[in-house]
């Protein structure tokens, strides 16, 4: 969730910065507009000056009139202020700025005067003979409130937004891990008694669907696993009871009354017998044991099989003569290198 978390926070902090850069851009392109507006307004009233030839405080008066917070000024190529207000508005020491050809957002000037904030311009223009710089500005304020009240409920709404969201994605996957948690309870339930159970695949989402099944599988080979391991053990005990049992038997009835030193030797090389048996079952065991964990080396002999066959017939042959079998070992077979 702390990734997420991240995330989603980063998100937001770059939704929130481009927004208020559009905001703000918004703003700076309305108020290029309405400075292009102002500056031919004063272009106009003085061209209409100088075609009455008339003095052009009362045209330049007129020239902005139904506009609100804005400010201008006429200076001529002496430096002289021809209109516009010494004070409350776009300051004299302003017009150290460059004039611009063209009234764009790029080449907008910022400037403060008498704790005010002016975006303006500054143009030159020529009527017949005489030059004139024209020094045009909007009040600010209004906008840098509203960019403060904007910011300000912005990233209220960004956090707050932020939350909702953190919270949802955290309510999303605590829901979409809801079939995982009552697939692990009931993996949980499942004991060495209780291998025959089987989950169903039908029961929960598609996308668990082969992880169920894989798990039915390795259930399946678990339980291949415990019941060759039963049939394995009661098949130790059934060998090995056999032997054990002799032994025991052989020495309580050695043990039942005194007996000569031969008998004795006698019973302990009866006894040694079983044990030898034990001990071959013992490393047989160990061997099937090795050989299906794979801990076996192969190693390379020869392999008589004539002497293999006639060991087999040694093995069979009261089991053949029971059967009135009769084993034959005819040819010669070759030593093998294997």
């Amino acid at each position: 969730m702390l990734f997420v978390a991240m995330a989603i926070g980063f998100s937001l902090l770059m939704i929130g910065y481009l927004v208020l850069n559009e905001v703000e851009r918004h703003f700076a392109e309305q108020d290029a507009d309405e400075l292009v507006v102002i500056t031919r307004a004063v272009e106009d009233a003085l061209q209409s000056a100088k075609d009455q030839d008339s003095a052009p405080e009362g045209a330049l008066a007129r020239a902005v009139s139904g506009h609100h917070g804005v400010y201008f000024q006429v200076w001529d190529d002496a430096g002289r202020l021809v209109y516009g207000p010494e004070e409350g508005g776009p300051s004299p020491q302003e017009n150290t700025y460059s004039p611009v050809s063209r009234i764009q957002v790029d080449n907008l000037y910022t400037w403060q005067t008498d704790g005010k904030t002016y975006r303006g311009t500054i143009t030159h223009t020529r009527i017949e003979d005489q030059n004139y710089r024209i020094v045009a500005a909007i009040d600010m304020d209004f906008h840098i409130h509203f960019l403060e009240n904007f910011r300000r409920s912005l990233w209220m709404i960004m956090v707050l937004a932020g939350a909702v969201t953190l919270l949802a994605a955290w309510y999303g996957v605590h829901q979409g891990h809801a079939p995982l948690r009552e697939l692990s309870a009931t993996m949980s339930d499942i004991q060495a008694d209780r291998l025959h159970v089987r989950l169903d695949p039908n029961t929960v989402p598609r996308e668990l669907q082969n992880l169920v099944c894989s798990f039915n599988h390795m259930i399946g080979r678990l339980e291949d696993s415990f019941v060759r391991l039963s049939y394995f053990s009661a098949d130790i005990a059934h060998e090995l009871r056999t032997p054990l049992t002799n032994l025991i038997t052989q020495t309580q009835v050695g043990l039942g009354k005194s007996r000569s030193l031969e008998e004795y030797r006698e019973l302990l090389y009866s006894n040694l017998e079983e044990q030898e048996r034990l001990t071959k079952m013992v490393n047989d065991m160990l061997w099937l044991a090795q050989s299906e964990h794979g801990l076996l080396k192969p190693v390379w002999e020869p392999l008589d099989l004539a002497r293999e066959v006639r060991e087999l017939f040694d093995f069979f042959e009261a089991l053949a003569e029971e059967k009135h079998i009769q084993l034959v070992l005819e040819g010669k077979a070759p030593i093998i290198q294997g």
